[in-house]
């Protein structure tokens, strides 16, 4: 009968260290886990805040090259408009020239 009680308070006891073993190790990897999900929730919040930056600076960019591309389109609309200047006077030339000769031949 002794010998039972014994057995069960060592079997009590190791059962105690088993669970309070569990326990511990059951803490350490929580733990560690809390810390592994902070360096990730910490690296997306810099990576967030890296992209926003760099979002911020585009528009910036954006509207200097809309501005360079309005300019270079601008400077195109003056060219054609000075050519066709110069094809209203060139056909201008043609038809006084036109009415020049037809005169001519009207009079000989």
């Amino acid at each position: 009968m002794r010998m039972r009680k014994f057995a069960q308070q060592t079997l009590k006891i190791t059962r105690t260290k088993i669970i309070a073993h569990a326990q511990k190790n059951q803490l350490k990897f929580l733990s560690a886990l809390t810390k592994k999900h902070l360096k990730i929730t910490d690296k997306a919040t810099e990576d967030e805040t890296a992209r926003r930056k760099g979002t911020s600076k585009k528009p910036k960019n954006r509207l200097a090259e809309r501005e360079i591309n309005l300019d270079k389109k601008l400077d195109q609309i003056d060219e054609r408009a000075e050519k066709l200047r110069r094809e209203e006077t060139e056909v201008e030339e043609l038809k006084r020239s036109s009415r020049k000769s037809e005169t001519v031949s009207k009079i000989n």
